[in-house]
């Protein structure tokens, strides 16, 4: 359920509105600029786990570590959460998917 802060705000989903959205879907790949642990993507894969939906989920997120002082760009390259880093994991995945066919 969105909070009360959150209704009227269009950049808040309802939760009806997320798992409509991901009905059918076979799997999920989940970019989190945030810690791992506790984030948005680990609370979305547990409630998706409360609902029997069965997905390949795929979080990249920051595991629990120290972020050294960079530039934006710096941090999220090296976390895998800039624009190559997001096409790599997908097409990682994809071509492994792949092999695992032949």
């Amino acid at each position: 359920k969105a909070s009360k802060a959150a209704k009227g705000d269009k950049r808040f989903l309802h939760e009806a509105e997320v798992f409509s959205a991901l009905k059918g879907a076979r799997q999920i790949f989940f970019f989190e600029e945030g810690i791992r642990a506790g984030g948005v993507g680990e609370t979305l894969f547990a409630a998706l786990a409360e609902r029997g939906m069965q997905l390949a989920l795929h979080l990249t997120a920051v595991d629990c570590e120290f972020v050294p002082q960079a530039t934006v760009a710096s941090c999220l390259h090296r976390y895998g959460l800039d624009r190559e880093g997001m096409v790599n994991t997908v097409l990682d995945f994809v071509s492994t998917q792949q092999h695992r066919e032949e």
